[in-house]
């Protein structure tokens, strides 16, 4: 029955049904049993390709209970961008938001796509299909699928690669961060056909391709272009040292900063927006909020925590990311693996580059240290599986290890490590996405970024309610809703730390979550995480209510 080549295949569409039926309801045991199931199906029927399924209730965790409307903020300045190009062409007389529609690739393709397809860009308080949704799920499906061709590149066996694109698939933060409307979702595409196509060009079209991306990822996403070019120089300098060709690398070292610079020339208002780019990144300073020395500094936000719950939260990305970089980092040094010497002592040096990223971005806050490390996961996981496949240990062939149909022995070291890099990545996952009672990890960086009908509601409410002058109080996903809804005199979540002397005008918008956390950005404390007291606020002055969202006059 199970050689039935149909079976496993009902199967997981079967388990993969009900996994999404019970994201759209919120069935939380459907949701944990479906996953458990999609998990488990490619090993009992030994056809791990199956393990691509996961990638589909992966989405789904994340924007599947939010169907209507956006995920992530960032996203709805994004889709703000889309439609203003829509309307008044490109480039924009003048930015009305912060981001950088100077790199407009993905504000092109929200347009261009809204008007094939009649669909809407920005939300509205009922939710509709929109492309600023579609886009997102597009993006990370076809970067999956390139993943995967990339993994059979490297490794030469569906088997392997199956296990290597599974446990790129359990990297819950490449779906927490590229599920957005946002540049860096096009450019971690882009980044994704750039990797295949570079590592081949050897071949002419993969070499040209490789160079037309390259410079195309300029216009899709600042970072993305800068991590192209650290990868080149790592593998220009992996060439050096074996006396291969560099002349492939040599030509984007060229090409790339020409290419970007000469773009940012071009256009109004580009070379602005490089000074605002690096002055944004000179002012981080390595600073404790609870430390800055004032008359009256706010009460930051303490959360009683397990030394272990830290561990297996924070610190387990760090974990995860030296399972990856230890059989690189080894066979780059020790040289025990000739036939890919030159990739693994790039993908080395782009591990050094995306390492000192993420230090850069933990001690500064100028950037979220998962953004790096997924290029790098996505980068280095085919060819980690690569050499723990080839440590030369003898494989053993008895009767407790069966052979796989798609393999000539069972590749048990393999599974051994993605069994291990499983384990690590269970503290990836939060219970929030399946269960709206369960509050999100504060304590490891976890925010509930999913927008719903109550924070349009209220959006729309004050659009209709406020005047020219009126002040809008919020956490930051209140000044991402409502900054692109409508125009206000002043749109902040920083006056809520300053004694409670706000300005005439004022409307305060509090979510029940706030009286756990608060995310806000103070112009005297910098970015501030509090919990409000219960205390704050007054049903006197509540002027609007939408679920769990209200409103209060000042």
């Amino acid at each position: 029955m199970i050689s039935d080549s149909r079976i496993p295949i009902s199967v997981t569409l079967v388990l993969l049904s009900v996994t999404v039926l019970s994201q759209r309801f919120h069935l939380r045991i459907g949701v944990v049993l479906g996953l458990l199931g999609l998990l488990s199906a490619p090993f009992y029927f030994k056809e791990l390709r199956l393990i691509l399924s996961l990638s589909v209730a992966n989405i789904g965790l994340y924007v599947f209970p939010n169907t209507g409307w956006l995920f992530r903020r960032g996203s709805h300045i994004t889709a703000m961008y889309s439609k203003l190009i829509l309307e008044h062409g490109w480039p924009l007389q003048r930015n009305p938001f912060r981001g950088f529609p100077e790199t407009p690739l993905v504000h092109f393709h929200g347009a261009i796509l809204s008007v094939i397809t009649d669909l809407p860009i920005f939300p509205s308080v009922s939710g509709s299909i929109l492309v600023s949704y579609l886009l997102p799920i597009f993006y990370v499906s076809i970067s999956i699928s390139i993943l995967y061709i990339y993994s059979l590149y490297i490794l030469r066996s569906s088997t392997i690669a199956s296990l290597s694109i599974g446990a790129t698939l359990v990297w819950l933060p490449l779906f927490e961060t590229k599920l957005t409307f946002a540049r860096q979702s096009l450019g971690f595409v882009l980044f994704v056909v750039f990797v295949y196509s570079f590592l081949k060009s050897d071949e002419q079209r993969h070499r040209l391709l490789s160079i037309f991306i390259g410079v195309l990822s300029i216009m899709a996403h600042h970072f993305v272009s800068l991590a192209i070019g650290g990868l080149v120089i790592g593998f220009w300098i992996a060439s050096k040292l074996f006396s291969a060709k560099t002349w492939p690398q040599t030509s984007l070292l060229i090409l790339l900063p020409i290419s970007f610079i000469s773009w940012f020339v071009l256009f109004e208002g580009a070379s602005s927006s490089i000074s605002s780019l690096i002055s944004t990144f000179g002012a981080f300073q390595f600073v404790d909020v609870a430390s800055k020395t004032t008359s009256s500094p706010p009460k930051t936000l303490t959360i009683s925590t397990s030394f272990v719950v830290l561990i297996l939260g924070f610190f387990s990305y760090i974990i995860y990311q030296l399972l990856l970089a230890g059989p690189i980092t080894y066979s780059s040094i020790f040289g025990n693996i000739e036939e890919k010497r030159i990739e693994l002592v790039g993908i080395f040096l782009f591990g050094a580059f995306t390492a000192a990223v993420s230090a850069f971005g933990f001690f500064t806050g100028a950037i979220a240290i998962t953004r790096p490390m997924t290029l790098f996961t996505v980068v280095a996981l085919p060819l980690a599986f690569y050499v723990v496949d080839n440590s030369g240990i003898t494989t053993p062939n008895d009767n407790l290890i069966k052979r796989f149909s798609t393999y000539d022995q069972i590749p048990w070291r393999s599974i051994c490590y993605f069994c291990l890099i499983l384990f690590v990545s269970l503290s990836f996952f939060s219970g929030y996405v399946i269960d709206a009672d369960v509050d999100p990890r504060y304590e490891v960086g976890k925010t509930d970024q999913r927008f719903g009908a109550e924070l349009y509601s209220n959006a729309d409410f004050t659009k209709k309610y406020r005047s020219q002058t009126t002040h809008v109080i919020g956490d930051l996903s209140v000044v991402e809703v409502f900054g692109s809804w409508g125009k206000f005199g002043e749109i902040s979540s920083g006056y809520i730390f300053t004694d409670r002397q706000y300005p005439t005008d004022t409307l305060i918008v509090i979510r029940n979550s706030n009286y756990d956390y608060y995310f806000g950005n103070s112009k005297t404390y910098g970015y501030i995480e509090i919990s409000l007291p219960k205390s704050f606020s007054n049903d006197k002055n509540r002027i609007y209510s939408s679920g769990s969202t209200h409103i209060y006059k000042k």
